[in-house]
Order: structure tokens, then sequence, then C-alpha cells
């Protein structure tokens, strides 16, 4: 178990320490908050999301502060602004003539006023490729003497976001040992997503996923899909997505086979301004075959993230996975679990 573990696992997780150590390296904070209690910060505003405001400091890290206490903001960078309309603005947040408001220059001699609650969101256009970086790890470990079962579990994601482009890397890993039976659950998936003016996106995705409860030993896929944002206010975000994905599987008994499948999913993210802060993310998502009529693939995702402190969050999270036809015949139809992982958000 450990052996393989570090053999296939240990070379992704370093890279992606690395790009932590990397990214932790000093910016010029240029960027000025005044919160309503008079409070002054220097920083980098890196994005606002869920209706909390991420910044980062020169002596107290990265914070998130809650979007409705903020007065007034003013920054160098050009950022992207989403109004509560859905209007995408790039442009530069100036001090406006009154608390509570902001004004946006988007160009030469545009400059407009806005209420600060009117925007749901920020996101920091990169300057060069390491600033324009982002992302998580997080790791759990469980030991049970009693089965003789030891269960690890691995995550980790780095974004890489332009005007109008989000680059996403995610990999997931959770491996089961027994001491009689070794279980793997795992994936690497790199997506693609181009942001059109409005509520309207595309998304091409390419990856590898395992999961020996269900017979799959290897799955190669390749995808595109078209979403929509439902939803996006300051602790709501709701998006819908249809598409079509190439499918390549071999089973545990070497067995081959291709098939086209249609994709039909669905995400909900939920901040809660609690202390501490607590992040829900839940998506669903259902592949129908076209190729083999009558079967249905189906993924479930909710995770649970409570910031313990700054940068570092504790989690908790499930999976249900589902094949009504399994290719193999003595997988499972269905497969299911939880974790629980310390994680760092960079």
């Amino acid at each position: 178990m450990n052996s393989t573990l570090s053999g296939k696992w240990m070379p992704i997780i370093l890279l992606f320490l690395l790009l932590t150590n990397t990214l932790i390296a000093s910016e010029p904070k240029t960027d000025t908050l005044t919160l309503y209690n008079g409070d002054k910060i220097t920083c980098i505003v890196k994005q606002l999301s869920l209706g909390k405001l991420q910044v980062k400091t020169s002596d107290l890290g990265t914070l998130n502060i809650k979007w409705y206490k903020i007065a007034s903001i003013e920054t160098k960078s050009v950022l992207e602004i989403v109004l509560r309309d859905r209007t995408k603005i790039y442009g530069v947040l100036s001090k406006a003539d009154r608390s509570g408001y902001v004004s946006i220059s988007s160009g030469i001699m545009i400059e407009e006023v806005y209420p600060i609650m009117e925007i749901v969101s920020i996101n920091q256009i990169a300057k060069n490729f390491w600033q324009g970086l982002e992302g998580s790890i997080s790791y759990g470990l469980s030991y049970a003497k009693g089965t003789s079962n030891l269960q690890s579990n691995f995550a980790g994601n780095i974004k890489y976001r332009t005007n109008y482009l989000l680059n996403k890397l995610t990999v997931n890993s959770v491996i089961s040992d027994n001491n009689e039976l070794v279980s793997r659950k795992q994936d690497v998936i790199n997506a693609l997503y181009y942001y059109f003016k409005k509520r309207a996106f595309a998304n091409f995705s390419v990856g590898w996923q395992q999961n020996t409860e269900l017979g799959i030993d290897s799955r190669y896929i390749t995808g595109f899909g078209l979403g929509y944002v439902a939803v996006q206010s300051n602790s709501n975000l709701l998006k819908f997505m249809t598409g079509a994905i190439v499918n390549i599987e071999i089973d545990d008994q070497s067995n081959k086979s291709q098939a086209l499948e249609g994709i039909v999913s669905t995400t909900y993210d939920l901040y809660l301004f609690s202390n501490p802060k607590i992040t829900i993310t839940t998506s669903a998502t259902f592949y129908p075959s076209f190729t083999d009529l009558g079967r249905l693939r189906s993924d479930l995702n909710t995770q649970i993230s409570w910031e313990i402190f700054s940068d570092f969050t504790f989690g908790l999270s499930f999976y249900f996975n589902s094949d009504n036809k399994p290719s193999s015949t003595t997988a499972s139809t269905t497969d299911w679990g939880t974790t629980t992982s310390i994680g760092y958000v960079f």
C-alpha cells in the first residue's frame, strides 16, 4: 500500500508542494481596502467569490474578508469584475466619493460608480504565468486495527485564469488496503473553460480515471460541454452543463471498450458567514450512453470545508458513483465513501 501510493503519486504531490512554495513568494502589495470600522489593509486583491474577498498581505498571509464589511477598495491592476446582472467589466477599482460605493475605470475616459454590493465576483488577471496560478492541496489518513484497513486520500487542484479562459488541473486519490484487498478510486482531469460575456461558458476536458470497485482499471475521457450560470450571488453559485464525452475503458479483466456518452451536470456552491467559515460544494453528473443504450453512469460529490485559520482548512467529503451496466462481470454497480482531510489553499 505505502509503496504503491508513494511510487505512483509522490511525484504529483511533490509538484503541488513545489508550486505552493513558489506561489508564496512575496508580491508587491499595492491595493488598499478600507473597512467600515476604519481599518485599512494594504494587500493584493486575488478574487471575490461567494461573498468573501481573498487578499494576500505581507504580515498576515492570506485573508478572506466578508464583502459587506468593505467600505471602499482601490486596486492598481486590471481585474475581471462581474455585476449582479451578469455584466462583465475589465477595469481598475478606485475609491468613490461615499462609503459603500466604488468607481470602475474600464478605459480612457470611461469611469462609472456602482454600489459595492452590486459586485458579485472579482478575478485577478494574471500579469505573468506564476501570478495566475492558484489552487489547494489536502491529505487525509485513517487506520482501523480491527480490520487492518489503512485508507489514504489526496486531493489537489491548480488553476490558471486569464480574461476569458480558466484552465484547471484536478487530482484525486482514495486508496484503501486491508492486506487482502486494495481498492483504488483515482482521477486526473484537466478542464479548460471559456467564459462568454454573460452567463454562458464552454468546457473542454481530458482525463484518466480508475475505480476498482466498479471494475475500471483505466478510463480515458475526452469531452466537450456548454454550461450556464443560473445563480451567482455573494453566497450562492449554481451552474448547469450538458455535452458529450468519448469514453475508452479497460476493465479489471483487461477488456477494452469505447463509448460515446452524454453529460448532464449541475454544481452548487454555498458559503456560510459563520465562525469558522464554511464552504459547501455539491455536484451531480449523469452519463447516459449513446452507444450502449440503457447504460447510465452517475457521479455525486459533496465537499464541506472549514477554515481552521488563514490558508488552512479541515475538509469532509462524500462521494457516490454508480454504473448500472459495468463492463466487468465481477464489478459492483455502486461505490461510495467518506473522507476527512487537512488542506492548504494557495
